[in-house]
């Protein structure tokens, strides 16, 4: 294991900086109700995409881009976040310029003070109010917290070996130990449900399971998530049928809705990048529509 003054945990694809103590955090054992009872098992709510950060350390952004989308999604919006962003900007206030990652407060902050990106929207619209730290780390306390608030921001100790396959488990004393920050979007009896940021290829297509025993050493909630009604985006319909990598293939007619007899609201010349508005799809007249931002 690897450690810096402030506690630097290298990681698999980045580094995860534990938060310094402060005790100006909201912990969230004064915000958590008194729960009776909460379910036996949480399955995640959302299909939540699932993104690759790939071997830039930004770990946290990406589990951040990650809540925020779940957040966004309770509102019927459905937007994918920029993680290297969040991470970008948390790189500025965390005080380690020259070092890889960043703490898991910074990230934090970043959302809650200038927000999360998407591929165009001005990031203040996707702010949030307030976030807490969770101070019961128990298998319990974590799934009172995920029950309440949907996600948790966590952090965990690791290695490549324990993290191969769908059910993780906790490093050996002979593995090379790193730190990774991830989102929990559920549980069931025995186990933590993850999502890791380490593209559909990881895990079972970028869910893992942790098991009772095997607890993050600092977590987080968003307690209340800002609401902003949205910059108004005007979008249309275009047979998917014409996009690779989502680029035309053709000149191609974008329709006020997803069918061949509407309204045609603009021509997009072949060679067109487009900027999906949502991941749904829909068939019809032989096609299969999507929807972008135009």
């Amino acid at each position: 294991m690897l450690f810096f003054k402030r506690k630097t945990i290298v990681g698999k694809t980045g580094s995860l900086v534990a938060s310094p103590e402060d005790n100006r955090d909201f912990l969230l054992s004064s915000y958590i109700p008194q729960i009776k009872r909460y379910p036996t098992d949480y399955p995640p709510l959302f299909d939540l995409d699932i993104l690759n950060q790939k071997q830039e350390p930004s770990c946290v952004g990406y589990a951040l881009a990650c809540i925020k989308q779940y957040n966004e999604m309770k509102e019927k919006i459905n937007r994918v976040f920029d993680g290297s962003f969040i991470y970008r900007e948390a790189k500025k206030i965390d005080g380690m310029p020259n070092l890889a990652g960043t703490y898991l407060r910074a990230g934090l902050s970043v959302v809650k003070n200038i927000g999360a990106k998407t591929g165009s929207e001005d990031p203040s619209i996707y702010r949030i109010e307030s976030y807490a730290r969770v101070d019961d780390l128990s298998f319990e306390g974590l799934k009172k917290a995920i029950a309440l608030y949907g996600t948790v921001l966590a952090g965990f100790k690791g290695s490549n070996q324990g993290w191969q396959q769908e059910v993780v488990r906790p490093p050996k004393d002979n593995e090379t130990q790193w730190g990774h920050a991830i989102t929990l979007v559920g549980y069931e009896k025995n186990y933590l449900i993850g999502q890791n940021s380490w593209g559909l290829q990881s895990h079972n297509k970028g869910l893992f399971k942790i098991p009772v025993g095997y607890l993050p050493f600092e977590a987080w909630v968003i307690l209340l998530d800002a609401y902003n009604e949205p910059s108004k985006v005007e979008t249309g319909w275009v047979a998917i049928n014409y996009l690779k990598d989502n680029i035309t293939t053709a000149n191609l007619n974008v329709r006020e809705q997803p069918t061949t007899s509407a309204k045609i609201l603009k021509v997009l010349p072949k060679g067109t990048k487009v900027e999906l508005f949502s991941s749904a799809n829909k068939f019809a007249n032989g096609f299969t529509w999507t929807e972008i931002i135009i």
